[in-house]
């Protein structure tokens, strides 16, 4: 979901979350910051959760005319487009709702700082978004340059090594620090996997260890705290408990088809079998 495209006027979209439904793959919806606001401010201002997730997928379009006349024959011979959209809502309502459950617990962490350092109540909501939108952003250009590190790395390219942990010092760290929980500040968000959490003294000490820089730079699982926040800008430990839950409904379904295929009763099905 973004606020750039409506993803649910686009045919293939409607199409693919309702097969992979059928399949028994669990589809999950991700919202980009500036959309979650906007369907904030949708609810904020009257609009109910169906309001807010309703689509219409006959008027979805389609680049490929080949693609639209294959997909509109399928829906309208299978689930039909009524069917369709109310299965869409439903999927768009039960994903805006856990970013709602997650949201709720870092509101309720942060409004009470930000009353007291003297922001009105009614810009609280948005601001929280936007600087978390924000600090994910960085922690998204860090990964970025992990990546192009790796790549430098391989191809012995020092100076491009270089520029990128320019980018890293001039960009990245000091947004991605959380403030020490012991001390006045706000301490770690909820939804930020404290596992992940690196001391903000020792982030900052990046800029002045360029040996400790590259080494963080080159290994993420050394060094996980911009995945903390890019897991928190999805919904963080929230969004995973709801990958359990689904996993959890969907399993029994999973146990019967294994069991038609498990003719011999054995627990197991080898590939030569399948």
């Amino acid at each position: 979901h973004t606020s750039a495209a409506e993803l649910y006027t686009r045919l293939w979209c409607v199409y693919e979350v309702n097969a992979a439904q059928d399949a028994l793959v669990v589809p999950f919806a991700a919202m980009s910051m500036t959309y979650f606001l906007q369907a904030l401010e949708g609810l904020g201002n009257g609009k109910d959760m169906e309001d807010v997730c309703r689509c219409s997928s006959a008027s979805a379009e389609c680049w490929s005319p080949d693609d639209k006349a294959m997909i509109q024959e399928e829906i309208a011979k299978g689930i039909g487009w009524g069917n369709l959209d109310c299965k869409i809502m439903d999927f768009r309502m039960k994903a805006l709702q856990k970013v709602l459950d997650g949201y709720v617990p870092l509101l309720d962490w942060a409004r009470p700082h930000l009353l007291k350092a003297g922001v009105p109540a009614d810009d609280i909501s948005a601001m929280i978004v936007f600087q978390v939108a924000e600090i994910v952003r960085r922690a998204g250009i860090y990964v970025g340059c992990h990546c192009l590190a790796t790549i430098a790395e391989c191809n012995k390219e020092e100076a491009y090594m270089d520029a990128i942990e320019t980018i890293v010092v001039s960009e990245c760290v000091d947004a991605i620090k959380v403030n020490d929980p012991d001390g006045p500040d706000m301490g770690l968000p909820p939804g930020f996997d404290p596992a992940k959490r690196v001391p903000d003294e020792d982030i900052e000490g990046l800029k002045s260890d360029p040996t400790r820089r590259r080494e963080c730079l080159l290994n993420l699982e050394a060094f996980q705290h911009p995945i903390g926040w890019l897991e928190l800008g999805g919904g963080g430990n929230f969004v995973a408990s709801y990958a359990q839950e689904v996993e959890k409904d969907a399993m029994q379904r999973i146990i019967e088809v294994f069991k038609r295929l498990d003719t011999g009763g054995c627990g197991s099905i080898s590939k030569d079998k399948l």
